[in-house]
């Protein structure tokens, strides 16, 4: 009996919780869980790492990223020849530091009021990376490219 009670109880904080961090979305029934700056970014580094095609990455990006930044992205790949599209695509996900060279446990964000900058590292150390996020509708967003700088100390 008491196992069944602090289950209860167990379930019923859970179910608090989520409301508490979670947004019901004006004029729909949908709720939407708020991820932190980090949060976010691991999603949009795992998502984006899974796409296979320019479609794909399109939805990714209008998920993860602010209305402008999105719109700034979109009108770049839509004006990609169609012939040439597999070739650019392939180069942009070459170009992104994936998610297997990051040092999860040393991401870090920095929030101030509805900013919040990202700081990974690279696993070898040889790498930091900054990233911008911007609160936009109640939800944090990618507001700008992966900015990796050199760590290494000449």
């Amino acid at each position: 009996m008491k196992k069944v009670l602090l289950v209860g109880a167990l379930l019923i904080i859970i179910v608090v919780a989520l409301g508490y961090f979670s947004v019901r979305i004006p004029g729909t029934q949908q709720t939407t869980i708020i991820m932190s700056p980090k949060e976010v970014y691991l999603a949009l580094k795992t998502e984006a790492a899974n796409v296979k095609d320019f479609a794909g990455m399109a939805a990714v990006y209008r998920k993860y990223l602010t209305d402008e930044f999105f719109q700034e992205n979109n009108f770049k790949l839509q004006s990609i020849p169609a012939d040439q599209r597999e070739e650019v695509f392939e180069a942009l996900k070459a170009r992104v530091v994936p998610l297997s060279d990051i040092r999860v446990d040393t991401i870090s964000e920095s929030i101030t009021g509805n900013d919040a900058v990202i700081i990974a590292y690279t696993k070898d150390n040889e790498g930091v990376g900054l990233i911008s996020v911007v609160k936009e509708n109640g939800a944090w967003k990618v507001s700008g490219p992966e900015d990796w700088v050199s760590s290494k100390i000449n």
